[in-house]
């Protein structure tokens, strides 16, 4: 396996030994730039814009400007394996599932993996020239009823699938509880959310939060009862560009198997305008399942196997109103947690370098009586 340490090694000659063994058919590399993107710290990796010159045939209609992803040393680690995993998964999509789904994802040339430490390569298509939008931004209800109509076709084709067991590499929350915040660990933070007053709650929402305290694990519990597809189970803004009005879906590092409803709910409860989101999002939900029915139908008319749906086993609109209210807890037992390390006071004494606003946005999300009573009647 060949995985590149620093942008030091990007090269003409180690692009070509990617693009070799990755069995692409770009032409050679003749020179290459590589500039650090601006705010292209993710979680694992270091992004870099490649502006390539290539030779030979079809020269001229390889693409000008790459992206490549490199591992971050510091944060990945035998002592960080749920990182290491993380970009594993990412690189094994990219290998397996990205030329399977009907859902759209920025073009991989190459996802080199090294199996003994984890890392990862992955060199991908430039999306650049797309539009893109900041975590404090809001998405137009057309263009996210358009990334729920795909999120419905891709989920349908994984829909319960016994084909994800095989898919190692995919997190397993509903075994091994890696995305689980446990109902004592927020029992300690959520009274520290509220003390700071970094965010103006309502009733509601506190109630909410005290249920939670208490419950947060039955919460789990029927979430991960209910039906299991490949889910990204990270649906923010800036996991989303736009090439007009149809969605590209990036960053699957922590792609799942697990909850459907985990998707729908942080694609519209974190970027849909925080101020509608409860009037919005019934509709979106409706729009889901009417997407869902829809692939059924294609593919029966078809005479398809490739989707895991049934006309017998769409799910009911109340059951999936149901698994997003449940899957709105977990992202806001999430987002607590993770503020909580961020120090709640900093939060609340300087709003200006506040960068949490998806954490705004789930607490928003969460303002509905109808939550609160899906959580009591656990």
């Amino acid at each position: 396996m060949y995985v590149l340490a620093d942008e030091n090694e990007i090269t003409p000659a180690a692009l070509n030994r990617l693009f070799t063994e990755a069995h692409t058919e770009l032409p050679e590399v003749d020179a290459v730039e590589a500039t650090a993107l601006d705010g292209g710290y993710g979680y694992l990796s270091r992004a870099y814009r490649l502006n390539v010159a290539w030779i030979g045939a079809g020269a001229d209609a390889a693409p000008r400007t790459l992206i490549a992803k490199l591992p971050l040393p510091a944060r990945l680690g035998e002592d960080n394996p749920s990182a290491l995993r993380m970009f594993r998964r990412e690189a094994m999509f990219h290998r397996v599932v990205a030329d399977e789904t009907p859902l759209r994802t920025a073009r991989c040339w190459a996802a080199e993996l090294d199996e003994e430490s984890g890392l990862a390569t992955l060199v991908f298509e430039d999306i650049g020239a797309f539009e893109e939008f900041g975590d404090d931004d809001t998405i137009s209800n057309e263009r996210v009823e358009n990334a729920l109509s795909q999120l419905a076709r891709h989920h349908a084709l994984f829909w319960n699938s016994p084909r994800l067991e095989e898919m190692d590499w995919l997190a397993y929350p509903a075994v091994t509880g890696v995305d689980q915040v446990s109902a004592e660990r927020f029992a300690k933070c959520w009274p520290s959310l509220v003390a700071s007053g970094a965010y103006e709650l309502s009733s509601t929402q506190l109630r909410l939060g005290e249920l939670l305290s208490e419950r947060l694990d039955a919460v789990y519990a029927a979430l991960h009862a209910g039906p299991f597809s490949l889910t990204h189970a990270d649906l923010h803004q800036e996991n989303l560009f736009f090439d007009g009005d149809e969605a590209v879906f990036i960053d699957w590092a922590a792609a799942e198997r697990s909850n459907p409803a985990k998707d729908v709910a942080k694609l519209t409860g974190s970027c849909l305008d925080p101020k509608s989101v409860r009037q919005i999002q019934p509709e979106m939900i409706r729009h889901y399942r009417d997407e869902l029915a829809r692939t059924v139908q294609d593919a029966a008319s078809k005479e398809s196997s490739r989707t895991g749906l049934s006309a017998g086993n769409v799910p009911s609109l109340a059951d999936l109103e149901r698994y997003v209210h449940l899957a709105t807890c977990h992202y806001l037992a999430m987002m607590t947690f993770l503020s909580d390390m961020r120090d709640f006071k900093a939060l609340a004494e300087h709003p200006e370098n506040r960068t949490d606003f998806t954490t705004s946005r789930v607490i928003s999300a969460c303002d509905r009586e109808e939550i609160v009573s899906v959580v009591e009647s656990l």
